[in-house]
């Protein structure tokens, strides 16, 4: 294996030195990145030589969307033509390896759901099914488009090195899937009835049958045939642990590169074993929820920021692999804000710079962004409804501000100049949330306030001006802010 060559801290301290007039033009800020080989591979230490974690996840950013959902100006539909002609390279530029097309799949059938989050549904006029209620899953969404439409899609995304990530659902159909008619014994039944979950629209598998293990199996290959390069397994926790491993197995026989993505969840969030069991059986990654909670604890329980840095650095002692850490997605919207209030909405906007700096700086994992969440959007698009992302939100067709692509710049310069070989830590340190980041030849350090009130800076480790606010000793942080610094040897 090739070690690429990469900056250091003291030559990009330079390059920001002789730069200083553009970083107030954020959009000429060039940091000229040296590529890592696409046959780069990391072989992890808990499992068989023969399983290894593809380059591209290494320090990931990965931007959801949830498809048919754009308000696209000028899209006779919003199907995988529409998305095709916008400009993926803005994604791409600010660091983005991957695309996860959320909703991808056919829901075709009748409504159940009745109601979401307190709303009435019944007289809604734009229903429609959830997501996760697949009629058929090997069959992408028709009103998307074509198969051909979306296999151009794809060649596109390809064309400039962004993965593509699509949902597997292996816990569940919809109820109008025929496996229901031709193969009643796929499923779970209770006095003649259908086991139903979640909402009620969908229909638990049986996984002590070994014909539906070999169906879902024939499911995978066929995602894997697509061209796509990951999977994100919905809940894989309810999902039999050697159903993993042969499916894991099976998978990366034929596509050694593909990527395993948990949803997962345990029952204590304090008990990372059934993450660790799924990353041992084949997975890649897996979300942390418990990062999420922490974020919504700190600014709206206002609950001690130890816990949130002792979350972060007690995550890679307690998990054999990668997490994937989001302020939000497409069932937990950032904050919780479930029911898109006003307040909480304004709350997350005050303190998005300081989630923005912790989530991409606290830790070495996986990071994952739903679409709108770059514009300060505080809620999540709804299940059972055809509920558009305004374009104003859109990070495609609205780019978002200059201040969030310096973060996301400097995001990609110091991933390139991180000791691999030390941990990342976090502190609470005079009131300050404090990201130390280890270098090749020096230290990056990310200050974030999320507390309510200004904070001075007082401590001698800020005395030079920060790279993104210019603040120094003696400077007052404004609530919500953060800010970036990089010293060398």
């Amino acid at each position: 294996m090739n070690t690429p060559n990469r900056l250091t801290a003291s030559s990009l301290s330079r390059m920001v030195s002789l730069s200083s007039r553009l970083l107030h033009q954020p959009k000429l800020l060039v940091i000229l990145l040296p590529i890592r080989s696409q046959t780069d591979v990391h072989y992890r230490q808990f499992l068989p030589m023969s399983h290894f974690t593809p380059y591209w996840l290494d320090d990931c950013l990965i931007y959801q969307i949830h498809t048919g959902r754009w308000d696209i100006p000028g899209a006779t539909n919003n199907g995988w033509h529409a998305l095709q002609k916008l400009d993926w390279q803005q994604i791409k530029q600010l660091g983005f390896k991957a695309v996860y097309l959320l909703g991808a799949w056919d829901t075709t059938g009748n409504i159940y759901v009745q109601s979401e989050e307190g709303v009435d549904l019944s007289q809604h006029h734009q229903r429609t099914p959830s997501m996760f209620a697949i009629t058929d899953h090997t069959k992408l969404r028709p009103e998307l488009g074509s198969l051909s439409d979306f296999q151009n899609f794809l060649d596109t995304l390809h064309q400039i090195d962004l993965k593509v990530i699509l949902d597997y659902v292996p816990n569940h159909t919809g109820l109008h899937n025929q496996w229901i008619v031709d193969h009643p014994e796929y499923y779970y039944w209770e006095n003649n009835d259908l086991v139903k979950e979640f909402s009620g629209d969908v229909a638990k598998l049986n996984y002590q049958n070994p014909q539906l293990r070999q169906a879902m199996l024939d499911v995978l290959d066929h995602i894997v045939q697509l061209g796509v390069d990951a999977v994100r397994c919905d809940m894989a926790h309810l999902i039999p642990l050697e159903f993993w491993q042969q499916a894991s197995q099976q998978c990366k026989t034929d596509k050694p590169d593909f990527v395993f993505i948990a949803e997962a969840y345990a029952e204590n969030i304090f008990d990372y074993s059934p993450h660790n069991q799924l990353l041992q059986h084949g997975f890649d990654a897996i979300y942390d929820a418990g990062y999420y909670k922490n974020i919504n604890q700190v600014i709206i329980d206002h609950a001690p920021l130890t816990h949130l840095a002792q979350h972060l650095n007690a995550i890679p002692r307690v998990v054999d692999g990668l997490t994937v850490n989001y302020l939000g997605n497409h069932d937990d919207p950032p904050l919780q804000n479930r029911t898109n209030d006003p307040e909480i909405s304004q709350t997350f906007q005050i303190y998005f710079e300081a989630l923005l700096a912790i989530t991409l700086f606290g830790s070495k994992n996986i990071k994952l962004f739903y679409n709108g969440t770059l514009h300060g959007q505080a809620s999540r698009l709804a299940h059972h409804w055809q509920d558009m992302l305004p374009a104003a939100n859109n990070e495609l067709i609205t780019p978002i501000d200059a201040n969030t692509q310096t973060w996301f710049r400097y995001f990609q310069a110091v991933s390139h100049l991180r000791d691999t070989d030390k941990q990342i830590h976090a502190e609470y340190d005079r009131q300050l949330f404090t990201i130390n980041i280890p270098l090749i030849d020096g230290q990056a350090l990310v200050i974030a306030n999320c507390l309510q009130s200004d904070i001075v800076i007082d401590s001698p480790k800020y005395n030079l001006p920060g790279l993104i606010h210019h603040y120094k000793i003696g400077d007052s942080i404004l609530p919500g802010t953060a800010e970036l610094y990089i010293n060398h040897d």
